[in-house]
């Protein structure tokens, strides 16, 4: 399954397993789900489901593995694992969330690992750190 991503920088359309991999996960961390009118409803947002699930660890760890796999799957296929973990607010700093992604995705023989820790206080996003080696 080779299907590109479309970007609103000067590379345009990517199509290696890297940037897509990279551009996808950006945009589920990035997207928010009132961001269009066409689509209204079907955009994948980590935001929205941080809003909505965001007093529930267990199950904001478990839609957002959905809503990430769901997501990959559209781009490379079944040749997907996501892991997401979903770190409990420390009592010293409430209203902080922490979320860490692992991906690997496969295509054409190839495979390539992501990794992201995304950090939320008060349901923002203040800060997205890359993993190495996912």
């Amino acid at each position: 399954m080779v299907t590109s991503i479309p970007t609103l920088s000067s590379k345009g359309w990517v199509k290696t397993i890297e940037e897509k991999g990279d551009f996808a996960l950006s945009y589920f961390i990035t997207t928010e789900q009132s961001q269009s009118v066409l689509y209204q409803g079907k955009l994948i947002s980590l935001q929205y489901l941080v809003q909505r699930y965001g007093n529930d660890e267990v199950t904001l760890q478990a839609e957002v593995g959905k809503a990430l796999e769901q997501l990959m799957r559209g781009y490379f296929g079944e040749s997907v694992d996501a892991v997401v973990d979903v770190a409990e607010a420390a009592p010293n700093k409430p209203g902080q969330l922490t979320i860490t992604f692992r991906c690997i995705v496969r295509e054409d023989g190839r495979e390539h690992s992501l990794g992201r820790r995304v950090q939320f206080l008060n349901s923002k996003l203040v800060d997205i750190i890359k993993i190495n080696n996912g």
